[in-house]
């Protein structure tokens, strides 16, 4: 059978805010998410976690991961720009290749006041960036700083008091069930899917990147079927937490060899993403 490994360009931190309080408590997690996505403008939600994923999570798991995808929406974004993103050039192995979404890509707010995470694959090549909530509310980039060497970008918009999420202390183990949310696919459609972690290290680096210009040589490795414009989107454990940012996937679609790599929220990680903030709020940059 024939792999690839993809780079998904469409990516951390305890919810602080709740979309479904309002709502009554006898809907299920999935009501609620799809009564959500139908107030929101030109889009639709798709729930594909697939049959043969389900049975590696039981129903009490599925329920909870769709509930904790419902209160995480408000602090994921869109990662628009003026400028289509490029496709990546093709390395030595004729079967593994990495794109980019042409719909951009996906982002997290970290910080309350207007801080968004995402790849730096997703933003890099591109000019004019904005960022669309999921009330549809669209908002410009102001400053941007990246970490090319660890693939992470940090983005700065004018908005403030906005819900946000925070990351897992814990280093995240197998058999943890996980969902990866996404909000820019090509058909505009918020997306959620289910998994389980099974390697919390785990080495794309040959595959992805020969050249070592990223590091993908430790990643954490799930069951999550990601595609184009889940890079940049939140994987989150069934407390809320983010244990990774969604870079890549290999496999064949719809295949048990299916796996989907997020990079882990460990303490180099952490360490850049402070630096980063630090740098985003000191600088004002023409996106």
């Amino acid at each position: 059978m024939r792999f690839a490994a993809i780079l998904c360009a469409c990516a951390v931190f305890l919810v602080t805010g709740c979309a479904a309080t309002h709502w009554t408590a006898h809907l299920t997690a999935e009501q609620q998410w799809e009564a959500l996505c139908r107030r929101m403008p030109q889009r639709q939600v798709l729930v594909a976690s697939g049959e043969a994923y389900r049975s590696s999570l039981t129903r009490e798991q599925e329920t909870t991961l769709k509930r904790i995808a419902l209160v995480a929406l408000d602090s994921v974004v869109q990662i628009k720009s003026a400028s289509p993103v490029q496709e990546e050039s093709r390395n030595d192995f004729s079967n593994v290749h990495a794109i980019s979404s042409r719909s951009g890509g996906t982002g997290i707010v970290i910080s309350s006041d207007g801080l968004i995470l995402t790849n730096e694959h997703v933003v890099r090549h591109t000019r004019g960036i904005s960022v669309v909530f999921s009330d549809g509310r669209e908002y410009p980039v102001v400053a941007m700083v990246v970490h090319p060497r660890l693939d992470i970008a940090v983005l700065q918009i004018d908005r403030s008091h906005i819900a946000c999420v925070s990351p897992s202390l814990e280093p995240v183990q197998s058999g943890t069930p996980v969902v990866a949310i996404t909000c820019a696919t090509d058909q505009r459609q918020h997306c959620y899917r289910t998994g389980v972690v099974t390697s919390g290290r785990r080495s794309l680096q040959r595959e992805l990147d020969p050249a070592g210009r990223r590091d993908y040589g430790d990643l954490v490795e799930t069951t999550v079927k990601l595609e184009p414009g889940f890079s940049g989107g939140p994987l989150l454990n069934s407390e809320g937490h983010v244990v990774g940012l969604n870079v890549a996937v290999m496999g064949s679609p719809g295949t048990d060899q299916h796996r989907g790599y997020a990079i882990p929220f460990d303490d180099k990680m952490n360490k850049a993403i402070g630096q980063l903030v630090a740098l985003a709020k000191a600088t004002s940059v023409s996106p």
